[in-house]
């Protein structure tokens, strides 16, 4: 039950700081980082696929409302949900995550981390800006934002996750 509240918690908090803080940076229209999406990267790694789609939509939804962007997040929240076992599969061995019921840095290499969060915020936000646009005539526009804004989500999520670990430390 602890850890149910700890999860709830914690998507309530980066939903509120996405909406409150993180919508309303917006330096030059390029970057915009995206720090809700750590929620849905450590959801636990063995919650069924169906509620992990379902709870991904959910949070995506949530920040659509707020901002206005009619399903955009929805979108690429479900579809990064959607990667994500496949992803885990190639990137975590295979030993760690039948163990592991929650990715925790002190649980998996640093590195395995840093590969598993890039490549699905960068699908997350590939998606999230492609289809703002609508439009490949945009491609290098739609490229530059994807890796800029994957950078600078990933640097937070790695902070996020870092705080994360440093508070449920036992003794």
């Amino acid at each position: 039950m602890n850890d149910l509240i700890k999860h709830i918690v914690r998507w309530l908090f980066l939903v509120l700081l996405q909406i409150g803080i993180f919508n309303n940076i917006e330096l030059a229209g390029l970057f915009n980082p995206f720090v809700y999406v750590f929620a849905i990267l450590v959801f636990p790694l063995g919650m069924p696929r169906s509620l992990l789609l379902i709870l991904a939509f959910i949070t995506g939804l949530t920040i659509d409302i707020f901002s206005n962007t009619g399903g955009l997040h929805a979108a690429a929240s479900t579809l990064l949900a959607f990667i994500r076992p496949w992803w885990v599969g190639i990137t975590i061995p295979r030993t760690n995550y039948d163990e592991l019921q929650n990715i925790r840095i002190k649980d998996i290499e640093f590195g395995q981390f840093i590969t598993y969060t890039v490549l699905l915020v960068g699908v997350h936000h590939l998606t999230l800006f492609w289809g703002e646009s609508m439009s490949w005539s945009d491609f290098w526009l739609i490229t530059g934002k994807t890796i800029i804004n994957t950078l600078l989500t990933v640097v937070l999520v790695v902070a996020f996750r870092y705080f994360d670990f440093s508070s449920s430390k036992t003794a």
